[in-house]
This record gives C-alpha cells, structure tokens and sequence, in this order.
C-alpha cells in the first residue's frame, strides 16, 4: 500500500488516469450509448470484427477507417459489447489526460500548470462526455493536439524526436478526419512558426510533410476502396472532406448560419469551468499575459482558429465538431490560473460574477430544453433531476474552490477530482438506469443493436 502511494505521489498524473478511467468507464456493464450516429460506425466494426476486412470493408460515409478498425477488434474480445465498442475512443481519452499533463509540465515546469490544467481538463463535461461517445472527432481532435503539442516541443527544444512523434500523430488523425486534421494542423504549424520566427524554409517543409504523411497513412485504405467501391467512393470520399463544410449532403438540406453556435457549445462544454475561463478572459491584463508568453499564444493558436472556422460552416451544428478546441483550451485556461489568477483577489471576485451569469445562462437553456422536448422529460423525469444535480452539484464545487480552497487547489488540484466525481457516478448510474427503460434513450440502442445484429 505503500509503494502504491509513492507511486502516486512520485507521478501524480496516474491520479487524473485513474480518475478518468473510472468515470469514463462506469459503470463498465450496461454501459449506455447515447448517440444513434454511432450506428453508422459500428456497422462496419462490426463488419471487420467477423470477416476482418481491414481494408475493403464498408466505410461510414467515406470517413477514415481507424475508429471501426479499433472497435473490430478490440470486440473481438467481447463481441457486440457496448463499453468494448467505445474502448478506443477511451484510450484516448486517458491520452489526451497523459499528453495534457505532459505538455503544461514540459512548457511550465516552475509553475503548477501541469495539475491545474490536468485537472479541469479530467473533470471538464467535454472530456468524460466526449470520452464516453465513440465518434471520430474525439479521437482525431486528441491525434491533433498531439500533433500541436510535439510540434511545439520541436520548435522549442530543438528535438527531432518530437518532429517525428508529430507526424506520427497528424497521421493517425487523418485516418479519423482526413481534411480537417490535415487543415487544422497546417494553421497551427504557420502560426507558431510565425510566433517563434522559425525560417520560411521551415513552414514550406511542414506545409509539404503533412498532406504527404496524410495521404501515406491513409493510402492503402484509399486504394482498396477505390478498388471495392469504385467512382462512388471517390465521390463520398470527396464531398466528406470538402462539401460537408458548406452542407448535409442532401440536395434539400438546410444552410446553417448561427454563426454563435460552436461559441456557445464551447461555454457549456467547459462546464462546470465556464466562469473560470469567463473570469480570466475579461481580466484587464489579459492582453499583457498573452504578450508575456509565446506559449500562451501557441495554445491559442490551437483552438482559435478552429472555432472560427466551424463557426462559418454551413453543417449542422454539433458539439462534437469542434472537439478540436478543448485540449489546447484547457492548457490555456490551466495556465492562466495557476500563473495569474488563482491567488488574484480581483480574478476571485470576478469569479462570483461570472457564476451568475454562468448559472442564469444555463438555466434558460435547461428551461428552454425543457419546453423543447417536453415529451421526453415527463418520460425520463429521473434521467433529467440527474442531470440538473450534475450541472449545479458540480458549479457549487467549482465555486467552493475557488472561495474556500484555491490555495490548496493551486497545489494539490488532485485532491478534489472525486469532488466532482461524485456527481458523475451518481448521473451514470441513473443513465445507465433509464438506458433501460425510457424511450428516447431504449430507441438508440435498438438502433446499434440493429446495426451490429
């Protein structure tokens, strides 16, 4: 017992791996699915899974294969098994958890970056809902901050090793989300060349390496599609990667132009953090802070752009497209705290405004969810209780550390994981439940039954 404490002590980021095991896992049997989307991706798993057709199995709208590859297999081990099925997409959550800590340590290591930043990231709604809801965009969102924090570490260190782990990791994000990885990572490369005034031999170098270990990764996939599919793959392939942007692919499909949408998915995602960030954005030395550290401005050049540029997307908005933001976000936020606000009075105050603004914003869109599917909260009346007790349980934490325990938190961020983790089990419990008996929720996982049958 005691080497295990040691061990825990001498490498505190095995207290957020377990913690995110735990909670992403739970409650490991009966584990509920909650998107019918999933559907579309386990039907080829599941195709893999039983003829292990790797490379000419179907494909899910033309999408990478990586996902379907993962859950093929790891379902041979327990076929058909809900939890199995989002295993990978797991793995990398506690991916993203290791890297995030990684990265702050390796960018700040005076500071307590590493644990502030860590920990929000762990306990964050993004992380265990995105970690427990088997899409690409997760996954590929983490190969994509892998990319951007190796790179960083190239660029700073001087490191070719880390040159080599960024292309290995732009090039697993590309089997998920061909374009998208391949874009948002030559934005982030440009940009932090330009801040720390690498040589504009090094921009065309990188320019040309990432479509290059891109379409290396992906090529044999690629051919044997082609091969299987045909002119309509070519098709698929294309629109995917390119018109999806601009719209569905149906001919009548709506144009979406709530250009606020990913803004605001962004505020509840963070939860229960919002007001922390709210707070820090709107401190009057945020515009010095940025200019004081480069590796502030890198951070921001991993999910800035991408929020702007899914903001002007005419496709339907979804929370999980702009998956992409949340890592570098959460390195940002973890930064500005542990460095500038936490032991600030004027950043604590601040802290108490911005939880009322926080709390009313979120009651109108709980209120108006209400009204909207008013049906299926009359059905699933314990499912939505469970979640109100998770959102405002979870703010009241937030805000008893930042009033009452911020100096601990500053050092010891590790310390009050389970005081949000109560929250979470108690919610999936009740998910777990409900997946059983409610409609709405029974209906998709008829669905991915029916997919996988």
């Amino acid at each position: 017992m005691n080497a295990l404490k040691q061990l825990f002590q001498r490498f505190p980021v095995l207290y957020f791996l377990l913690f995110s095991f735990i909670i992403c896992s739970w409650p490991f049997v009966y584990f509920p699915l909650t998107d019918a989307d999933i559907a579309h991706w386990v039907k080829v798993a599941r195709e893999i899974e039983v003829h292990s057709h790797f490379l000419n199995s179907s494909h899910d709208q033309a999408h990478g294969p990586l996902l379907a590859w993962t859950g093929g297999l790891l379902t041979k081990l327990a076929p058909q098994s809900f939890y199995f099925y989002n295993l990978f997409n797991l793995f990398c959550g506690l991916y993203g958890i290791g890297l995030v800590y990684f990265l702050s340590q390796r960018l700040w290591p005076k500071s307590h970056t590493a644990g502030i930043a860590t920990a929000l990231f762990a306990t964050s709604l993004v992380h265990v809902y995105l970690s427990r809801t088997p899409m690409y965009d997760w996954p590929a969102a983490l190969f994509y901050f892998s990319f951007g924090g190796f790179y960083l570490l190239h660029i700073k260190e001087k490191d070719d090793r880390f040159y080599v782990l960024a292309m290995i990791s732009v090039g697993a994000a590309s089997l998920l989300r061909f374009s998208i990885s391949i874009g948002l990572a030559g934005v982030y490369m440009l940009l932090v060349n330009l801040t720390y005034r690498q040589p504009l031999w090094r921009s065309l170098r990188d320019g040309f390496m990432l479509p290059l270990v891109a379409l290396a990764s992906n090529l044999p996939w690629l051919l044997s599609q082609w091969q299987s599919h045909g002119h309509a793959f070519g098709h698929e392939f294309v629109y995917d990667n390119v018109g999806r942007y601009f719209k569905e692919p149906q001919s009548d499909a709506p144009v979406y132009r709530d250009y606020y949408g990913f803004a605001l998915y962004t505020l509840v995602l963070i939860l229960p953090h919002t007001f922390f960030l709210l707070a820090s954005l709107f401190q009057k030395a945020f515009g010095s802070h940025l200019k004081q550290s480069k590796e502030l401005l890198a951070m921001l050049a991993g999910f800035l752009p991408c929020l702007l540029i899914f903001s002007f997307s005419g496709h339907v908005k979804l929370a999980r497209y702009i998956a992409y933001v949340f890592p570098f976000l959460f390195v940002f936020l973890g930064h500005l705290m542990s460095t500038h606000d936490l032991h600030n009075p004027a950043w604590r105050k601040s802290c108490r405004r911005y939880l009322g603004v926080t709390l009313i914003g979120l009651t109108v869109i709980l209120t108006a969810l209400i009204f909207q599917f008013s049906r299926q909260t009359q059905e699933g009346l314990l499912f939505v209780i469970g979640l109100f007790v998770l959102l405002y349980g979870q703010l009241g934490v937030s805000y008893f550390i930042v009033t009452r325990a911020h100096e601990d938190f500053a050092v010891r961020p590790q310390r009050y994981l389970w005081h949000y983790g109560i929250f979470y089990l108690l919610f999936f419990s009740i998910l777990s439940y409900e997946a059983q008996h409610v409609e709405f929720l029974t209906s998709v996982h008829h669905i991915i039954r029916e997919a996988i049958r």
